[in-house]
């Protein structure tokens, strides 16, 4: 199976879990009486923001985790890398014409605008997580708004590279950006609506498969945008 169709399988999954639990959600199961619900899913969620947020910040460290390879010959070329435009790197992705649409400016630096996106959506999220799992504040008294934003904030950031050319980063960012955030909404607006221990935890493990779809997503589009590159001698060109 090539990386393309495993990306598709993954969005498709992904689509059907999302789909799963909008249902289940409007006709819940019967209420669950657990205790420590809210403080152990907020408390889930949280790490799981925690730890995504931390891989983002260090886009050094990602790049060891990517599918580009920064080669000590490419390092010992300094001059040939601005000759072909594609060994030296920006937002830990090749400074080429062609991944433009993958990064934004920030005053004088350049950042990653998947990971940016990804980082902002999850301040949001976990000062949301904090809020409705860890005070007394009622947010909504229904849940079906928070879900239903949720949802459609979901299906918008998650397959939005895999079926649509996007030509702005701040599109890409905006699009990641709604990924923490309506997963965000979904989980808060599933707690409420169904007060299902099971549920929730199901939805977490959804969220951490949306995020791994999204990976794979990303890493696809990369090599498609390599692919059709003809610049044959960049040494960050992906196979």
């Amino acid at each position: 199976m090539s990386s393309k169709q495993l990306s598709v399988f993954f969005l498709f999954v992904s689509l059907f879990g999302l789909a799963a639990v909008v249902i289940s959600a409007f006709y819940p199961p019967p209420v669950e009486i657990f205790p420590m619900r809210k403080p152990l899913i907020g408390m889930a969620f949280v790490l799981l923001s925690v730890a995504g947020m931390t891989a983002v910040l260090f886009p050094s460290r990602c790049t060891q985790w990517t599918i580009f390879k920064k080669s000590s010959s490419a390092t010992a070329r300094a001059g040939e890398s601005l000759k072909n435009g594609c060994h030296s790197y920006r937002g830990h992705h090749p400074d080429c014409v062609n991944f433009s649409a993958h990064v934004v400016s920030i005053g004088q630096s350049t950042v990653c605008a998947g990971c940016t996106g990804l980082f902002i959506g999850g301040l949001v999220g976990l000062f949301g997580a904090f809020v409705y799992f860890f005070t007394d504040i009622k947010i909504v008294s229904h849940g079906e708004i928070f879900i239903v934003v949720g949802s459609l904030a979901v299906a918008f950031g998650l397959p939005l590279p895999a079926i649509t050319k996007i030509s702005l980063g701040s599109v890409r960012l905006i699009a990641n950006a709604a990924l923490p955030i309506g997963s965000f909404l979904m989980l808060s607006g599933v707690d409420i609506s169904a007060q299902s221990i099971s549920l929730d935890v199901f939805l977490l493990i959804l969220i951490f498969f949306w995020l791994f779809t999204k990976i794979s997503i990303s890493q696809t589009g990369h090599r498609q945008v390599c692919r059709l590159c003809k610049n044959s001698d960049c040494e960050s060109r992906i196979a």
